[in-house]
């Protein structure tokens, strides 16, 4: 299971997560990021995975959508502190 948190203020987003992001609920996560992305402007997004338990390989490749898309990544814990540092790396290494 996956909880999905909005919290807009102004020009800015937060989409915070708690759980599993696994199965339907990746692409639960992919509609809410581009229901924030419709906003338009140059809003900024953030994610927050401080409370991911565990992340499935479509649900790491959307992350890394997200963080190509714009999205700043944030984690706190040892595997979402980890997934975060693999994706900016990988998205610092393509052309």
């Amino acid at each position: 299971m996956l909880r999905i948190h909005v919290e807009e203020q102004g020009d800015s987003a937060t989409i915070r997560l708690e759980g599993k992001l696994v199965g339907d609920w990746v692409e639960e996560l992919e509609r809410c990021f581009e229901r924030e992305l419709s906003h338009g402007g140059k809003r900024t997004l953030t994610i927050e995975l401080e409370a991911v338990s565990f992340i499935d390989e479509p649900g790491e490749s959307l992350l890394r959508e997200m963080h190509r898309a714009g999205a700043t990544l944030r984690a706190k814990g040892a595997l979402s502190s980890y997934l975060v540092e693999q994706i900016q790396k990988r998205h610092a290494d393509s052309p």
